[in-house]
């Protein structure tokens, strides 16, 4: 029997889910708003403040030359590509995940300028030196973390001063979350290749490569909306989550040491 190491039973994980996906046409505003309208306004998405904080560092993007990093199904960089990007790279480990984003991109009339490739993250070698003006990459982080090499890639292929902008990271500083992720988010995951919550310890092995490191830590009791998830439309619950995220607003402004203790966090390297 074949043994696998830890890459291969990523990629032949992730590889049941993408080959069920199912390509569409992305509507440009209506993308942005359905993850970046709150969960207290009627949105769907409870990680709204992650995708906001990230399309606001994001900016302008007209004419520039950038990676989605871990592309999955390749619709973050398909968005891109539709909001005027001038050129869009993606990678992933997936054979499936490359397929599906191809056939977005071609769905959505802009396969002359985006290109999607099989590659991991420590063996970029179809990318030159210094090729991108920025790096996008969602939920992605924290399953590459385990490989060794690939922070060396990230920074060779960025120009210098270009960012590498990272969201939707689990951060795992707070006790109390980790026996949340394990006893009700993670405890019906079948797949364990080596997936973690990333730490500081993570985070600053990857800004030895760069010149700034921007930390942006978020949700501390505003967490417990993973408790909630599908009943974001009950008045009570919005209640109770909008005066936990105000919580929030006072208690990491008062106290930023307690920044450590929150469930996610957005990064920005600066080459």
């Amino acid at each position: 029997m074949k043994s696998f190491g830890i890459s291969e039973k990523e990629e032949k994980w992730f590889d049941t889910i993408y080959e069920k996906s199912e390509p569409y046409l992305i509507d440009v505003q209506d993308f942005l708003s359905q993850r970046t309208l709150s969960i207290l306004n009627g949105g769907k998405n409870d990680r709204f403040n992650a995708f906001k904080l990230a399309y606001d560092l994001i900016g302008d993007i007209e004419d520039k030359v950038i990676l989605d990093y871990g592309c999955g199904s390749g619709s973050l960089g398909v968005f891109l590509a539709l909001r005027g990007a001038k050129e869009v790279y993606g990678f992933d480990i997936c054979k499936e995940a490359i397929q599906a984003a191809n056939t977005l991109a071609r769905i959505n009339g802009v396969e002359y300028k985006t290109f999607f490739d099989q590659m991991t993250a420590p063996h970029l070698y179809k990318y030159d030196s210094f090729k991108f003006d920025l790096v996008v990459g969602k939920e992605i982080l924290h399953h590459i973390i385990k490989y060794n090499g690939f922070e060396c890639e990230l920074s060779r292929v960025l120009k210098k001063g270009a960012r590498a902008i990272f969201f939707n990271e689990p951060l795992g500083h707070n006790p109390f979350i980790e026996i949340m992720r394990k006893t009700i988010i993670y405890r019906k995951r079948a797949f364990n290749a080596g997936e973690r919550v990333l730490t500081y310890k993570d985070i600053n092995r990857v800004r030895e490569y760069f010149t700034v490191t921007n930390i942006y830590e978020l949700n501390l009791l505003f967490q417990i909306k993973r408790f909630f998830r599908g009943k974001y439309h009950n008045k009570l619950v919005r209640f109770f989550l909008r005066g936990c995220l105000k919580m929030d607003n006072v208690l990491l402004n008062t106290f930023p040491s307690l920044k450590k203790y929150c469930g996610e966090v957005v990064l920005e390297f600066v080459k």
